[in-house]
């Protein structure tokens, strides 16, 4: 691409991205994409980016199949997943939380922090005790948005590996 053509493409980018909510609306359609991939599981489909917490947006999802859960490769979670199999009866529906979530620290079009994290949590029924729940996170940081736009997925990937 020389540089005409690189300028003319970065001036289509600003009018697509033209302030705040439009950043905000690809972030959210980039991390929609995740789901499916990701964290949805049986009983969980086609997840969308909602609010969790001020200023925090994602989805989570409940796995119920403990031989589904099994699969990740995180020794901790394992470990404690197959504990919960072991200790509950499955006749209470005992399940497995994953969330994927970005905090919205600062968000411009041309610069911005996002604080992203994905969590595995086996603390069933309560999801309170920070000891049976991993989790990954990653702070993300734009000085253009080209770099957001190029970046963002790349980083979302990273974190999500946790569920793999």
């Amino acid at each position: 691409m020389d540089d005409r053509e690189q300028k003319i493409w970065q001036e289509k980018m600003q009018k697509n991205f033209c302030d705040s909510t439009s950043v905000i609306d690809f972030i959210t359609f980039t991390m929609d994409n995740f789901y499916y991939r990701y964290i949805e599981t049986a009983r969980d489909q086609n997840l969308k980016t909602m609010p969790l917490g001020e200023n925090i947006i994602g989805a989570s999802a409940k796995e119920y199949s403990f031989r589904e859960a099994l699969k990740v490769s995180d020794t901790n979670a394992k470990q404690g997943i197959t504990k919960l199999a072991k200790t509950i009866p499955m006749k209470e529906n005992p399940h497995i939380i994953y969330r994927l979530e970005c905090q919205l620290k600062e968000v411009e079009v041309n610069k911005g922090s996002l604080l992203l994290k994905a969590i595995i949590n086996w603390d069933y029924p309560h999801f309170v005790d920070q000891k049976k729940k991993v989790e990954k996170e990653k702070l993300f940081t734009y000085q253009e948005l080209q770099e957001l736009r190029k970046n963002f997925p790349l980083a979302l990937e990273e974190i999500c590996e946790i569920f793999l």
